[in-house]
């Protein structure tokens, strides 16, 4: 009873997050915008009980179904935008942070209502360790995504001669594109040791060797997607439009590719 009363209090607190979010961009205003960000973190401190309150009371970690990735997605998501708070200056971001974790939120709330029977092979410190690793990298990417979004619009608004008091309500376009740089590196490194572990762990658990299913290759695709972006970022010195389009067109094939291979393909992922 404890979860589900936390649960309907995060989601309050989320979407009144979103409400004023969008007052701010209605009216143009930073200031409810900072009100927002404040109403976020209260949000996350109570996603974050609510996370462990369900933890502890299953005694397992929460990656036991679809709902608990959702539910830990929305957490990784706010979290990672509120770190950026610290450092940049970009609260009106939030107006794309607060409604997708609410969303996400809302449809983990299956999840709460009981414990799941987890297959014996989950029962593992590395696949947790895989599997947080890999929705961690993954939440980074969204965010990155996120941020490249707001840097094309603004880009777009600042071409079109739009009223100069909007810049002053606007996030700084250097910022949007440190958070798109930022989100990448952690996105890959965190992608990265996440598909180690997974690696790793599949050699232990399949006698013969690593199997070669559709979510593995997509794993290595979304790699890939991650090292280009990374590489043109710090090698070749990408900046500003560049990055944020092939960002915002990589996240477009990804979705895509992803749902493919959720819809068309079996593969040995799904346990549930």
């Amino acid at each position: 009873m404890r979860s589900i009363s936390l649960f309907y209090l995060t989601i309050f607190i989320y979407l009144t997050a979103t409400i004023l979010y969008t007052i701010s961009l209605l009216r143009r205003r930073v200031h409810p915008a900072k009100h927002a960000s404040w109403t976020m973190a209260i949000a996350f401190l109570l996603h974050s009980l609510l996370i462990f309150s369900i933890w502890g009371k299953r005694g397992y970690p929460l990656f036991a179904s679809t709902y608990d990735v959702l539910m830990f997605f929305a957490w990784s998501l706010t979290g990672f935008y509120l770190l950026f708070q610290l450092r940049t200056k970009t609260r009106v971001l939030g107006i794309s942070i607060a409604p997708v974790s609410l969303v996400l939120l809302l449809f983990s709330s299956p999840g709460i209502s009981g414990p799941v029977a987890a297959p014996k092979i989950l029962n593992s410190g590395l696949v947790n360790l895989h599997i947080l690793l890999a929705l961690m990298g993954e939440a980074w990417f969204v965010l990155a995504t996120l941020a490249s979004c707001a840097y094309l619009i603004q880009d777009r608004l600042l071409k079109g001669k739009a009223p100069k008091r909007l810049f002053s309500y606007l996030p700084p376009l250097k910022d949007l594109d440190r958070i798109n740089e930022w989100a990448l590196i952690w996105g890959f490194v965190s992608l990265t040791l996440g598909i180690l572990a997974g690696m790793f762990y599949a050699r232990l658990a399949w006698a013969g060797g690593w199997h070669l299913d559709t979510k593995i290759i997509w794993s290595w695709v979304a790699w890939i997607v991650f090292a280009i972006l990374v590489h043109q970022r710090l090698a070749i010195g990408w900046q500003g439009r560049r990055p944020a389009i092939f960002t915002c067109l990589f996240f477009v094939f990804l979705a895509l590719t992803s749902l493919a291979e959720t819809c068309l393909f079996s593969s040995l992922h799904r346990f549930f």
